[in-house]
C-alpha cells in the first residue's frame, strides 16, 4: 500500500475535508483511501497551547500544508518548526 502523510497546520477544517476522522488526541488524523493508495492528514489540535503536537505532526508528515490567514506568533512558530524539521515540501 502506498501511504502519504500530510501535516496540515492552522486549519483543522481543511484537514477534516481531506479525509475521515480517525485518531483524536493532541493530534488528529484524517484518513482517505482510494484503491491501494491512502492519505492521512495530521493536524496538531493542541497547538498553540502545546508545541509537541506541532513537532509530532511535522515528524509524521511527508509534506506540509500551512494555511496562513494572518501573520502572528503562532504562524511564526510553525514556520520555524517547519524549517527545523526540514519540511521543504508542501
Amino acid at each position: 500500500m502506498n501511504t502519504t502523510m500530510i501535516a496540515v497546520l492552522n486549519s483543522e477544517d481543511l484537514a477534516a475535508k481531506l479525509g475521515k476522522k480517525g485518531t483524536d488526541a493532541d493530534i488528529c488524523m484524517y484518513n482517505h483511501k482510494v484503491g491501494e493508495k491512502s492519505m492521512t492528514a495530521v493536524s496538531p489540535t493542541r497547538f498553540p497551547e502545546k508545541v509537541p503536537p506541532l513537532l509530532f505532526s511535522l515528524y509524521l508528515g511527508h509534506e506540509v500544508i500551512m494555511v496562513v490567514d494572518k501573520l502572528d506568533r503562532d504562524i511564526g512558530e510553525a514556520l520555524v518548526a517547519c524549517d527545523i524539521m526540514g519540511m521543504d515540501k508542501g
